[in-house]
């Protein structure tokens, strides 16, 4: 369990305090902070590494109507970017696309050779990947040797932003701002970020190509084929990609990237478009949950939309997540909502009882005693490893490898940590050689690999040993920013799995001690400015001292959440606490008693139930 010590008090107010412990301190910073502009706050898409080369191709192939696939994860990051790049294609009426999204139980991540095969046996002569592509050196080689049906050259760009090896794929083009020769300014775009910026660019460059046009002066011979094969009225206004920050926004909250910089721009007007959604399907969808779009959090995108996305792969087709996000038809957006519901209900089942028998498994070994905890079962389903491993992690505050067999009879598993540790690194430092990995990749504290079944035997000896021979390097260092690198802070974020990630270090620093009485708009007020909250932007945290709890209940279907009122020794004010799916955490048992005092770690939130706001405090700890 963590330790809480209070924040030394910065700044001649809350606000300064906050903004102070982000390390925001310079008047500039802080104005850009707290005034979100997208004109100001996000970058050319020309400056991002071979961005010229894939708008001139992709104008190129819509020019001379040329089939394109795209080929996007099965994620809440790049079912998003896929609807990103499908109401680009949608707006300027070019229907010669399809789209290829892979079985997370049968192909798993990435590229896959037979994908290709089909893909290529349709005609495309452009595949465009989203959200993957970036390891994929030999299918990215295979490609360049192959030709449609009918005899044409294949081209593939990539656009992704997980770490590159330190070999590149030999594609036409890779946009990616962690390439090591890459100018972008924004490292840490999700994967739906990258496909906008490509948007951004080719709506730029169509505007700029209408207004020559128009003026009567000359365009080059590119534009002037893309004109020419475009319909006559075509149009993108000033500023209508704004539209799509609704994707962008969701899967930037959904994959566990820092909003901060152009992040926070993209989360920021992203909930903005949100709470004025067109989207038949997710206005269905908000309703079957009760859910008021004007009023939509950074929670709500968590905690209820991008479970049901990541469900539809997990359970059943990602397609019918694309599908929900794309439709205009009533009818199918009554269907998949429905569905993705049930499928979400279905994936809550399996995870807890897996998470019982995973934490069984870890007791009965002792493997909690490592320095990394390395478990896994052939009839374990990878799909829904990454979840259980959330949860592994918030109970053991280590990183976590666990792997099932997938339908393929390959290896598959996933990877977390705590905040501090990258997994990738953990991975990638044992060596080509020992032939472990088939694939593998990810994010700093999140990553998922598939190993050669008769290597699975060795695998934990080969993690334990890599970790050991990083030592102090394992640490992720320049890929977290913010208040949690710095403080070592503790935050429930939103991982890749779009599930709580509750990140455990030994000293966590409380930003303040409240009060009952400061429950209410005054504070709230001032956290409202600093958000909206995720990674590398944490929510405050504070402190109730001596409280006295007057009343304990349990509410929901199954009595599963916990509701407490509490009264200020001091003043005797009230003020209600709450945590949800209290029943599954052990470390309350024998805490919390009617009628004695409590020291709780809580956050401020407001509720608007019935659209009526109550402000509260949701229940981090009882120390």
């Amino acid at each position: 369990m963590p330790t809480y010590k209070l924040r030394k008090l910065q700044g001649d107010s809350l606000l300064d305090h906050l903004l102070h412990s982000r390390g925001i301190t310079d008047p500039t910073e802080k104005t850009a902070f707290l005034s979100p502009n997208y004109d100001l706050g996000t970058h050319d898409p020309f400056l991002l590494k071979d961005m010229q080369k894939v708008v001139e191709r992709i104008l190129r192939a819509v020019a001379g109507g040329e089939k394109i696939c795209i080929y996007s994860d099965f994620d809440a990051d790049g079912i998003p970017g896929a609807v990103v790049l499908h109401d680009f294609f949608k707006k300027i009426s070019y229907t010669n696309t399809f789209h290829y999204i892979p079985d997370r139980h049968i192909e798993g991540f990435g590229i896959h050779r037979p994908a290709l095969e089909q893909i290529i046996a349709q005609g495309a002569t452009l595949i465009i990947s989203i959200d993957c592509g970036i390891a994929e050196i030999e299918n990215s080689a295979w490609i360049k040797t192959q030709k449609t049906p009918a005899g044409l050259d294949v081209d593939l760009i990539i656009t992704d932003h997980h770490t590159p090896g330190a070999v590149l794929p030999d594609a036409f083009a890779i946009v990616n701002p962690k390439q090591s020769d890459c100018q972008y300014p924004e490292k840490m775009l999700c994967g739906s970020g990258v496909i906008y910026k490509v948007v951004q660019a080719l709506c730029q460059t169509i505007r700029e190509g209408i207004a020559t046009q128009k003026n009567g002066d000359i365009v080059t011979p590119l534009m002037a084929d893309f004109l020419k094969n475009s319909p006559e009225n075509i149009e993108i206004k000033e500023g209508w990609e704004k539209w799509l920050l609704d994707m962008v926004g969701l899967a930037t909250l959904s994959d566990m990237v820092p909003l901060r910089g152009e992040n926070r721009i993209f989360v920021y007007f992203g909930l903005t478009v949100l709470r004025k959604t067109p989207r038949l399907g997710l206005i269905k969808l908000f309703k079957s949950l009760k859910m008021n779009p004007a009023h939509m959090t950074e929670e709500d995108i968590a905690f209820m939309i991008t479970p049901r996305i990541n469900a539809a792969s997990r359970m059943a087709s990602p397609m019918d997540a694309f599908h929900l996000l794309s439709t205009t038809d009533d009818a199918e957006a009554d269907r998949l909502v429905e569905h993705l519901n049930n499928l979400n209900v279905e994936r809550k089942t399996r995870v807890a009882h897996l998470v019982k028998a995973i934490k069984k498994s870890i007791e009965e070994r002792g493997l909690q005693d490592k320095d990394i905890i390395v478990v896994g079962n052939p009839d374990w389903q990878p799909p829904v490893l990454g979840l259980v491993a959330t949860n592994i992690v918030r109970d053991y505050g280590k990183p976590v490898f666990l792997w099932g067999r997938g339908e393929d009879e390959t290896i598959k598993g996933s990877c977390r940590a705590p905040d501090g540790f990258d997994v990738v690194k953990i991975m990638r430092e044992v060596p080509e050689t020992d032939g472990l990995f088939l694939n593998l990749g990810g994010h700093v504290a999140a990553g998922g690999y598939s190993i050669a079944s008769e290597k699975i035997h060795t695998f934990e000896e080969k993690i334990l040993e890599a970790h050991k021979r990083l030592g102090d390097r394992v640490l992720s260092g320049g890929e977290l920013s913010g208040a949690a690198e710095a403080d070592g802070g503790t935050g429930v974020t939103t991982g890749v799995d779009g599930e709580s990630v509750e990140q455990v270090l030994g000293e966590v620093l409380v930003d303040k001690v409240l009060s009952a009485g400061e429950v209410g708009r005054t504070v709230w007020s001032v956290i409202e400015k600093v958000g909206p909250y995720g990674e590398a932007n944490p929510k405050p945290l504070f402190m109730m001292q001596g409280v006295m709890v007057l009343d304990i209940k349990f509410f929901g279907k199954t009595k599963e959440h916990l509701e407490l009122r509490l009264q200020d020794a001091l003043t005797g004010e009230e003020t209600k606490a709450i945590k949800f799916f209290a029943k599954e955490d052990k470390a309350l048992e024998g805490k919390l008693k009617a009628g004695e005092l409590a020291d709780l770690v809580v956050h401020m939130e407001k509720s608007m139930f019935k659209n009526y706001p109550e402000y509260r405090l949701r229940i981090v700890d009882v120390v």
